[in-house]
């Protein structure tokens, strides 16, 4: 895997000016001119390298072991096709359990019901009362001026002075009710499921980790979202001792009536 910011400028042009020159010039027709060119492959350029991936990214995850360490540790990475002949690839995060650190749950790709699970609000609802919250306290504010005559007498440039430093006074009122709303959900939600998971036998983290697969699925089922999470579940554990050890794996055929296969399978690995 090669990060794509390696390519210089130079050779994004000579690889890819032909490509944008005719996704531009089809658009714009007899208004494309050499300067329009030349910030159009521009701006492809810092799309194309920037760390921004678009809505059609893929990722992956990375757990486990190294040879000296007694905790574990996970890296994600996420992808975006080719940028020329490069893989375009993003660290997006990375969890180092340690004593500091003992225990955590990270969700990727559909995140949202994990979220709720953990933060007993969903984000999306959150932002938006972010949001009304400020247009209904901004509305307050500057219709009670209006009332009380505050405005009277003041000028425009000056009542344009005074409406901008008490939206910035609202902006920074926001800023610490957010604070505050973060702060009691991770002290009353969150924080107390990390520190439970903390103590769980691995038997019971497994269950945890497939409940919570199964809940985004069921809320894609039952919604009119796409269904982009379902099927049977694989469940692994990965330990120190043990290594990897599966809890739940499917077969393309009923385990049940296949008992031979496992057999086989396993005599050839003791043969190895």
């Amino acid at each position: 895997m090669i990060g794509c910011k390696r390519m210089s400028s130079k050779l994004f042009e000579q690889a890819h000016r032909d490509e944008c020159i005719r996704a531009v010039a089809g658009s714009i027709g007899a208004l494309f001119n050499e300067d329009l060119a030349k910030a159009c492959i521009r701006l492809a350029m810092l799309t194309l390298l920037s760390e921004k991936l678009s809505p059609r990214e893929s990722g992956i995850v990375i757990a486990g072991y190294g040879e000296k360490e007694f905790f574990p540790s996970l890296v994600e990475y996420g992808t975006d096709g080719l940028v020329g002949n490069r893989l375009k690839v993003i660290k997006k995060g990375e969890v180092d359990v340690s004593r500091e650190q003992p225990s955590c749950i990270r969700a990727f790709a559909q995140s949202d019901m994990v979220q709720r699970f953990m933060n007993g609000c969903d984000s999306a609802l959150f932002e938006s009362l972010i949001y009304g919250f400020h247009d209904v306290l901004k509305a307050g504010v500057f219709s009670v001026l209006d009332s009380e005559g505050v405005w009277e007498g003041v000028s425009e440039g000056e009542k344009l002075a005074k409406s901008a430093a008490i939206e910035t006074r609202i902006q920074e009122a926001l800023q610490a009710f957010v604070s505050d709303c973060e702060s009691h959900l991770d002290t009353n939600y969150s924080q107390p499921i990390i520190q439970m998971i903390g103590l769980l036998p691995k038997e019971e983290l497994a269950g945890l980790a497939e409940s919570l697969v199964s809940l985004t699925s069921l809320k894609r089922r039952v919604s009119a979202e796409q269904e982009t999470v379902g099927g049977p579940i694989d469940v692994a554990l990965i330990s120190k001792r043990d290594g990897v050890v599966w809890i739940k794996r499917k077969h393309y055929f009923d385990a049940e009536l296949n008992h031979h296969f496992f057999k086989n399978y396993f005599d050839a690995s003791m043969e190895a």
